[in-house]
């Protein structure tokens, strides 16, 4: 839920310093969301790892329950600052109207990337897990590419909407 606010910011600073022509100030926002989406879901992810029957506790008291979801939550727990990176980024390539190639990448990667991982590593017999750890992967997958997006995008986006005029 953090990360939704933190996309919603970017979002809106993203572009109003973008309709302001202020693109440096567009980048530094969107980087400075993204920082602060990483230190929170860092450290409810640090929280998830090392205390994840506590975690689980709180909405289940069925034993089966628990021993299930205690390994998955702590894969869970590692992919927050990729998850951090991936919805605040999102958010200011939203803000800069880029709404198309963020569709297409998180497509390509749920729908092909982390299919394929999930169906490998089930096939391997990991199970639950597994399907977890496809996650993790191609969570810090479309991290890198949302990064690399964001940052090579900004700094051109007025070139790009003069071009349009």
């Amino acid at each position: 839920l953090p990360g939704m606010g933190f996309a919603m910011t970017a979002t809106t600073l993203v572009g109003q310093f973008l309709g302001a022509e202020k693109r440096e100030r567009a980048l530094k926002s969107g980087m400075e969301t993204t920082r602060l989406a990483l230190t929170i879901m860092s450290a409810a992810g640090l929280i998830f790892f090392f205390f994840p029957d506590a975690v689980v506790g709180l909405f289940s008291l069925e034993e089966v329950v628990r021993e299930l979801a205690v390994h998955p939550l702590m894969v869970l727990a590692l992919a927050q600052p990729a998850l951090a990176c991936i919805v605040s980024l999102m958010g200011g390539l939203r803000g800069a109207g880029d709404t198309r190639w963020v569709m297409y990448v998180t497509l390509l990667h749920m729908l092909v990337l982390r299919m394929a991982i999930t169906l490998i590593l089930v096939w391997l017999g990991m199970g639950l897990v597994g399907v977890w750890l496809a996650m993790l992967v191609e969570s810090y997958s479309r991290a890198i590419f949302f990064t690399y997006r964001f940052r090579r995008k900004i700094p051109h986006i007025k070139l790009l909407i003069k071009s349009n005029s």
